[in-house]
């Protein structure tokens, strides 16, 4: 089961928990996709209470980061080191594409917010 909550300030945070998989990923985009589109800056996208991510997930944060910098976004990642999925991210080298913080305090002031 997979949880989104979103939280809009002056950026928007978007918090996912649970499981993100091929069954759930495509949705998942769509989601975060309207409120990215809705967005001034760009959006956080806090990955702290996610404890399952494959293949699918890794392509739909890809495929947001590309969305957010083609619009002149932002795409800022929270994944805390002891997170299940912390080092699914590291083997797929996605901190070399997209911000990635340990909390959501630093990942905010990235944004601007």
């Amino acid at each position: 089961m997979m949880e989104l909550a979103v939280v809009e300030v002056d950026g928007a945070e978007a918090r996912i928990v649970g499981e993100v998989d091929m069954s759930n990923a495509t949705a998942l985009e769509q989601d975060i996709r309207l409120v990215l589109d809705g967005s001034s800056r760009g959006i956080v996208l806090d990955l702290s209470g996610t404890t399952y991510l494959d293949s699918a997930g890794l392509r739909m944060i890809f495929a947001l980061a590309r969305h957010a910098g083609t619009a002149g976004k932002r795409l800022e990642l929270v994944v805390p080191d002891a997170s299940p999925v912390h080092r699914v991210l590291e083997i797929a080298e996605l901190p070399a594409a997209v911000p990635v913080h340990a909390t959501a305090d630093p990942a905010r002031q990235a944004l601007g917010v």
